[in-house]
């Protein structure tokens, strides 16, 4: 099972290079939930390591119902991240009755090109999620990012086996929302491809070296 850092920041980006993540999503402002990070700190991160990076494109926080002229700005930071050489993007967008909002969605796709697309959390606030997973799948998604709409993964654990039964052989889903040391073990034996978490420690703004090297131990067993 890889470990997957969400990393707010370059320190971050290296507490979890430096502790064995195999992956990163790098974003900016997670006190929003996370939103798409600067051009800048992407440049910054591919130039100086070597790690999968995967840029999650939100332009603000709040709700996933993003307006005509919000698209075409996230469109624009997907053609972006896809210059600079990352390996993928973490996307999402929904209507504002809660179901997957397709048109956006398949804009954003094909900027993205060749590259690697995960769903992000808007999953979460859906009203039939079951059905857009089925969608996501067949739309081309490479992973699902979520807690199965519970306010932690562990919350949702129960959700999330089922799904990764019922859709784990046709895409990855990922379990992701206060994820940290004492409970990632709870996940180890459900067949997940992937585990995402900050990794940040309580009163800290930057993901720790030391929880990343405990969560990665945990995963190897």
């Amino acid at each position: 099972m890889l470990l997957e850092i969400c990393t707010p920041s370059l320190e971050s980006v290296r507490a979890a290079v430096h502790g064995g993540a195999d992956r990163i999503e790098l974003c900016e402002q997670l006190d929003l939930g996370g939103v798409t990070p600067s051009m800048e700190l992407l440049t910054d991160v591919l130039n100086q390591f070597q790690i999968d990076t995967q840029v999650l494109i939100r332009k603000r926080g709040g709700n996933f119902c993003f307006s005509a002229e919000e698209i075409q700005q996230m469109i624009r930071s997907i053609e972006k991240v896809k210059n600079l050489g990352a390996q993928g993007v973490v996307i999402g967008a929904l209507t504002a009755d809660g179901k997957l909002d397709i048109e956006a969605i398949n804009a954003m796709i094909e900027a993205a090109g060749n590259l690697e697309i995960t769903f992000h959390k808007a999953v979460d606030e859906m009203t039939d999620p079951d059905t857009a997973i089925e969608q996501l799948i067949a739309m081309g998604f490479t992973r699902i990012l979520t807690s199965a709409g519970a306010q932690t993964a562990v919350e949702g654990l129960e959700k999330l086996t089922q799904w990764q039964t019922e859709f784990g052989d046709r895409i990855t889903i990922m379990p992701g929302g206060s994820i940290r040391p004492e409970n990632i073990s709870k996940f180890s034996d459900k067949g997940f491809g992937a585990i995402h978490s900050a990794a940040i420690k309580k009163g800290e703004l930057h993901s720790n070296e030391s929880v990343v090297s405990q969560m990665k131990a945990a995963l190897i067993g």
